[in-house]
């Protein structure tokens, strides 16, 4: 039926628009629809793709026609197809049915377990408390959940023996998970699912595996390390990712040989084992309803091109929470520089504090991140650490791997670092978003997976109330398909590798900043009806829309990575959305306009975009800037140079929106309105054309689920021109389903010479006799018809539109058989082959039946690669290629894209790539240490060249008859791997370090690991662990004791916190003496102290461990003595004076203070209490005889009594101690001479008659 002779007017009329004309099985479009590879060259030249089937099953067709109507009869066309099997050869898909009956229950959760081959014994203790909480899972009301075991259904029962018994079939485990989602799926069409729960890892519940098509850092480079024969080892050697977003879809969307499956329920994965997976259903049943405590406190980290998404996620992550967050962010461009965080720093700041958000940026590896200084690292067991709080926690991390999870079976005994980062925060009881496999970002941009996880961040501030992690992790990906202008391989896996290792329900309330983003209405205010056929009879409508721009221009300067000098300055536009970016492409200006279709016109759907006119200006002489993908260092912006227009289409229509949200979803016209061409073939500055308006005409359609609908867009089979003197005329066929017919066709047009660049349309007329053909003319008046490019497109019935640019080189009025001229290009002798990571030259000459060809662009292509050299004066061109591909047998191709009266041509040699060599080298092949200390050997990995080799794994064993260790380290960007410190007595010890190759098993036997692209390489030294003398003190020795009190201390005493390398035994040794005490220090390290009398404050001694041989330093051991309250003390008191007379005169008052009380903590007062005497008081003016009672002084009146015989005063006194108030009392005795003589005291004894009478000095006698 697809035929030219079908397309006649008689058939191509209103009554042949009925599904019956024709069988989906056979109309044309499907070609088309269902294409997965294309070769496309000018003229005749040879053609070639490559294909992986994958899991499309079925007929493959190969189509192959003439671009334009080319062809050649003297050289008939010849078709070869290799198949290539592999380990799936022998592997068909199960045929059993399912036999688990489905519950229709309203649930919202599914919970898929496998108990067997998690290796749960049936009754044991283990499944008890494991089916417990999964119990008390289902029950809660926010889960509404049924627990599956897919173990008792036969199918997937049936599919795992088939996966196990082929472990090199990655398909295999694609059947398995398959046959689990057929589970999901049947559950899912009688419930309302919301969430998929998987319990277990990779070994019990598969990812699915797809094909790494991202064109950077495949998956095949990643060395966990995991055993040969396993399904984990299977996957990364033939370069799949892993995802588990499949489990939760029902939308397919075909992109080439593969499908893309739209994020629609949220899954999560426990993982791994038992114990992990209750630690984290305990999480969460901690919880009142499955919300976390209000989040409080957050840490974003982040360093070099992760930077900027982590300045923007702390932002978004501040505003939630209305707070500032702690950060480690460190910006390689700020001025001036920085000093870059360590891993003590991240250790630090998650054990000093706890954060219920975090954002971890870096390079990971599955069970370590290294620190921005390029040399610390933080590990999963220092995750472990019991400071660190994470119960609860929600981390996401954009690093490499750090959602790798190793099934624990598959791991290499004492090489593989366990656990892994998803074991570790289930271990903490700890959310983890994170990437199965490599994660990328733009060196200038946020982009790929840094653009989805600050989408995350951003979803979690959705709307109002709690949002669960899993439903903002799908929105955030739906978000970013919505937001993605063309899906290339490296977005396809940005999104699918993403995959969140926790409860997917568990929810999250920021306390501020909440909302959802505004959404611009659609542009599109109403549509037109076509009133001709066919668009007519099948109800096609379209609206006109001119968008205006206002494009910004940037500058950003090249550096050189190793000097950092500038060395060429970039160019680049920015639109009213920013810009877009693509690995190796030029960044473009975004345009982003709503096309939804009028609200009052329910059930139209955009169906196509043909490009009507605008206007633009041009730039010449730029650079353009190149998008520059990364996952480790920061990219190269490779020149990008085009001889066409590039994108040659600058626009795209996007469904996702609408696709993921029927009822709100939008349709997005994402317009890229700048294109780059270069002119000179020797140069890489380019024109840049910029458009400040574009004119489309957008077509809708209802038809949307008849057959008609699933028609493809016309083919434009044939373009002609004629130019005549005062017009051009154009003649174009068009060919297509019948059914959907050919609604319009029409020629767009720039004038190359004019001042105001525009480009016009005019609309072909139809053939009345012929429905394919379409005819029309251009009256060109004075402008040159050389001048004019065109293109040609054209729409069907259904609103489907194709656009012919010649390639992107556009047509050229009366140039249609201009490219006459034959051309030859044959290769010169070059080598064999090369290893891999090296350069090969390669050189061809270009010429016709005349001679060389001078001064003409040749591309060579290596695998993925490709350089373009320009020919010299005898047509030889010379290019060096990089041999970036695996090692193998490869096609090298040289391709002349042809020019001018040339046409084009290409040649093809053979080359193989073979495994680049490796090395290691120590710095120092012979290091002596004391055991515990760094031992100062550092291995670096380089290839033969050089070129260190970054984040491969190198395993250090150090062996000798003390003892063994074995640690695996992942270099840095140098290629640097320090071992450490080297847990092993003193002895003498060989150190081999393994990269690859045969390594012995801690278990007995070998292990042997390889890497394709690199040789395995070993090299030896040795290590030393030297007696080393004890260390003393590690921790500070400190004791106390009450004032006036004895300190006894049992062993170990002072040696308790002291250690020997070597693991001698220990005794203390006195180096000196406390200064304000006696010590007795006894060997085993016990002591007794005793500070001196009523002495506090700081004492201290020191001494020295011993181990019989070595001393260690001096270590000081600090006493303190502490204060104990104590009053004065009065018994030492004595009067300031004992006798008042003579020389004193009668009725004379003499001061007498008191004198010698002392306090041996502080401060004290003095006050007289009392003063007697022992004679009677003098009368009249001679009483009282005493005063001063209250004070710290005595009043005594200097006199004796009429017979002249000697007086003695009684002073009575209290001192109180001034902070505590205790006091004492005492009695001082002051006299008045008679006429004895004599020692004081002898005379007062003497004189003292109280013990007869005493009377009260202070009282006034009558």
């Amino acid at each position: 039926i697809f035929s030219p002779d079908i397309f006649s007017p008689d058939i191509f009329s209103p009554d042949a628009y009925y599904p019956d004309i024709f069988s989906p099985e056979s109309f044309s479009s499907a070609q088309a629809r269902s294409l997965v590879a294309v070769s496309a060259f000018d003229g005749t030249l040879s053609e070639g793709i490559r294909v992986n089937t994958w899991d499309n099953s079925g007929d493959y067709y190969i189509r192959v026609r003439g671009r334009n109507g080319s062809f050649n009869l003297n050289m008939p066309f010849l078709i070869n197809v290799t198949l290539s099997t592999g380990a799936c050869e022998n592997v068909i898909p199960v045929t059993t049915a399912h036999n688990l009956d489905v519950e229709d229950a309203d649930y919202e959760t599914i919970i898929l377990t496998d108990m067997k081959r998690m290796g749960i014994e049936p009754g044991s203790e283990t499944e008890i408390e494991l089916l417990a909480r999964l119990n008390a899972l289902k029950m809660r009301q926010e889960v509404k959940g049924v627990v599956v075991d897919v173990g008792a259904d036969q199918r997937v029962v049936d599919a795992n023996e088939l996966a196990d018994a082929n472990p090199q079939c990655p398909y295999a485990k694609n059947l398995v998970a398959e046959a689990i989602k057929e589970v999901v799926d049947r559950y899912r069409s009688v419930n309302p699912l919301k969430y998929v729960v998987i319990i277990g890892d990779d070994g019990v519940i598969p990812f699915f595996r797809y094909p790494d098509n991202a064109g950077l850092a495949n998956e095949r480079n990643f060395a966990p390390p995991v055993s040969d024969d396993t399904a984990s080892q299977a996957s990364l050697r033939l370069g799949y990712l892993l995802t588990q977003d499949r489990y939760g879809s029902r939308t397919p969307i075909s992109v080439k040989a593969n499908t893309l499956w739209i994020p629609e329920l949220a899954v999560g994965r426990l993982v791994e084992t038992p114990a992990e997976v209750m630690n984290m259903l305990d999480a969460y049943l901690a919880t009142g309803d499955g919300t976390v405590s209000t989040p409080t406190t957050a840490l974003v980290s982040g360093y070099d091109f992760l930077s900027d998404s982590a300045f923007a996620i702390k932002t978004e992550l501040e505003a939630g929470l209305n707070m500032p967050v702690d950060t480690l962010i460190f910006d390689p461009d700020k001025n001036p520089p920085e000093v870059p965080w360590t891993a003590s720093e991240l250790r630090e700041i998650l054990s000093n504090s706890r954060h219920d958000l975090i954002a971890l940026a870096g390079h990971f590896s599955q069970a370590t991140t290294l620190a921005a200084d390029y040399q610390t690292r933080l590990s999963t067991e220092d995750l472990l650490d019991p400071s660190i709080d994470l119960l609860n926690s929600i981390v996401f991390s954009p690093g490499c791997h750090s959602g790798y999870n190793v099934v624990n079976a598959d791991a290499v005994t004492g090489v593989t670092l366990q656990p892994d980062w998803a074991q570790a925060f289930a271990r903490k009881g700890a959310t983890l978003i994170a990437g199965t496999g490599y994660q990328y970002a733009d060196t200038d941009f946020i982009e790929y997976g840094e653009r989805l996880y600050l989408e995350f961040s951003k979803q979690l501030r959705a709307g109002i109330g709690a949002v669960s992690v899993g439903e903002a992790l799908v929105n955030a990906k739906q978000a970013y398909l919505a937001g993605t202008p063309q899906m290339r391989g490296i977005h396809e896996k940005s999104l699918q590798i993403v995959t969140l290792f926790g409860l997917p329900m568990l929810k999250v309330d920021l306390p501020a900043g909440r909302g959802d983003q505004p959404v611009e209405s659609s542009v599109i205010s109403g549509t037109m009806q076509f009133l001709s056929a066919p668009g007519s009879v099948l109800g096609l409508e379209y609206a006109d829309q001119s968008l205006p721009f206002n494009l910004a221009i940037h500058m950003v300067d090249l550096k050189d990575p190793i000097t950092n000098s500038v060395i060429d300055t970039a160019t680049y536009l920015s639109g009213s959305d920013g810009q877009t970016t693509r690995p190796g492409e030029p960044t473009s200006p975004l345009e982003i306009v709503n096309v939804s279709p009028p609200v009052e016109k329910p059930g139209l759907v955009l169906r196509g975009v043909g490009f009507r006119g605008g206007q633009y200006t041009e730039l010449a002489n730029i650079l353009p800037l190149s998008g520059a993908p990364t996952t480790e260092v920061r990219g190269l912006h490779t020149p990008f140079t085009s001889r066409v227009f590039y994108p040659i289409k600058p626009w795209e229509v996007n469904y996702f929106d609408a696709l993921t949200d029927p009822l709100s979803g939008t349709t997005q016209l994402y317009i890229t309105p700048a294109q780059i061409q270069t002119p000179d073939p020797a140069s890489y500055k380019s024109t840049l054309r910029a458009f400040n308006q574009m004119d489309f005409r957008l077509y809708y359609s209802k038809n949307i689920s008849d057959t008609i609908a699933l028609s493809g867009a016309p083919t434009i089979v044939q373009v002609n021109d004629l130019v005549g003197d005062l017009a051009t005329s154009f003649d174009v066929r068009v060919v297509g389903n019948p059914a959907a017919g050919i609604q319009e066709v029409w020629v767009t047009y720039t004038d190359s010479s004019a001042d105001n660049k525009q480009w016009q349309s005019i609309s072909l007329a139809q053939d009345a006799e012929d429905s394919t053909h379409w005819i029309g003319s251009l009256d060109v008046g004075s402008t040159s018809a050389k001048n004019i490019r065109y293109i040609v497109q054209a729409v069907n019935g259904v609103g489907l539109v194709s656009m012919d640019t010649n390639l992107g080189s556009y047509y050229t009025p009366g140039e249609r058989a201009g490219q006459t001229t034959a051309t030859t290009l044959t290769f010169n002798e070059h080598l064999p082959n090369g290893a891999y990571g090296t350069e090969s030259d390669f050189s061809a000459i270009l010429a016709t039946e005349t001679g060389p060809l001078v001064n003409m662009p040749v591309i060579f292509k290596l695998g993925p690669h490709y350089r373009r050299g320009i020919t010299d004066a005898g047509g030889r061109v010379t290019v060096m290629l990089p041999l970036l591909v695996y090692p193998g047998d490869y096609p090298v191709r040289a391709y002349f894209p042809g020019g001018g009266i040339y046409q084009s041509t290409s040649a093809e040699t053979r080359f193989s790539v073979t495994q680049q060599v490796t090395q290691i080298e120590l710095t120092s092949s012979s290091a002596s240490v004391y055991p515990g200390q760094d031992s100062q050997i550092v291995a670096t990995l380089t290839d033969i060249t050089g070129h260190p080799l970054d984040e491969r794994t190198l395993v250090f064993i150090v062996h000798g008859l003390t003892g063994e260790y074995r640690t695996a380290v992942i270099t840095d960007y140098a290629g640097r791997a320090p071992l450490g410190a080297v847990p092993l007595p003193k002895g003498s010890y060989q150190v081999d370090v393994y990269f690859n190759g045969v390594i012995p098993s801690p278990e007995g036997g070998w292990v042997t690991l390889e890497e394709e692209r690199y040789a395995s390489s070993l090299e030896s030294g040795s290590l030393t662990h030297e007696d080393s003398a004890p260390v003393a003190n590690l921790g500070p020795d400190a004791y106390t004791v009450a004032e006036d009190s004895m300190l006894q201390v049992d062993a170990p005493g002072v040696l308790g916190n002291d250690t020997d390398a070597d693991g001698d035994p220990l005794t203390a040794v006195l180096a000196s003496r406390p200064a304000h005490g006696s010590l007795e220090l006894n060997l085993d390290g016990s002591f007794t102290y005793t500070p001196d009398s009523n002495f506090f404050g700081t004492d201290s001694f020191t001494y020295q461990a011993s181990d019989g041989e070595l001393l260690s330093i001096p270590a000081t051991v600090t006493v303190t003595v502490s204060d104990v309250a104590e009053p004065p003390v009065c018994v030492n008191a004595q009067p300031s004076t004992y006798f008042i007379w003579p020389p004193n005169n009668s009725d004379k008052f003499i001061p007498v203070s008191i004198l010698f009380v002392t306090d041996p903590d502080s401060t004290f007062s003095v006050a007289i209490t009392s003063i007697y005497q022992d004679e009677p008081v003098g009368t009249g003016t001679q009483s009282p005889d005493g005063d001063g009672v209250g004070t710290s002084t005595a009043l005594l009146r200097a006199e004796r009594d009429q017979n002249r015989n000697g007086r003695v005063y009684r002073i009575f006194f209290t001192a109180t101690d001034d902070p505590t108030g205790l006091t004492c009392s005492g009695m001082v005795r002051t006299a008045v001479y008679d006429n004895q003589g004599g020692v004081a005291e002898v005379i007062i004894d003497a004189i003292d008659d109280y013990d007869i009478a005493h009377y009260d000095s202070t009282i006034q006698a009558e």
